[in-house]
């Protein structure tokens, strides 16, 4: 495995960590996952576990490993709010998504 899936694989982890969805019995708590396009690797929210009703949570830049907001489905917002790389830097992620600048 190489430096970026293994810091990719540490990052899906801290965010299914943060325990997102409900503490309830009855409703399934939130999943996520991604997929790879060219320049992005795209990590999405599966509300309740639901694979058909989901968003994207963040974006991740393949050349850097720079953690980006979303802007919508498709492409991620300019400014970089953390890496992959550094888990220092994880503390842009909260359970309402990518941080915003100030």
């Amino acid at each position: 495995m190489n430096r970026f899936q293994t810091a990719l694989n540490a990052f899906l982890s801290h965010i299914q960590g943060l325990g997102l969805g409900y503490n309830d019995d009855r409703i399934k708590p939130d999943t996520f996952g991604h997929s790879e396009g060219r320049a992005y690797v795209r990590v999405f929210r599966c509300y309740h576990g639901d694979p058909s009703n989901r968003s994207a949570f963040c974006f991740i830049r393949l050349v850097d490993g720079a953690i980006l907001k979303p802007d919508g489905w498709k492409r991620p917002a300019k400014h970089a709010r953390g890496s992959i790389y550094d888990p220092s830097s994880w503390g842009c992620v909260s359970r309402y998504g990518i941080a915003s600048l100030r």
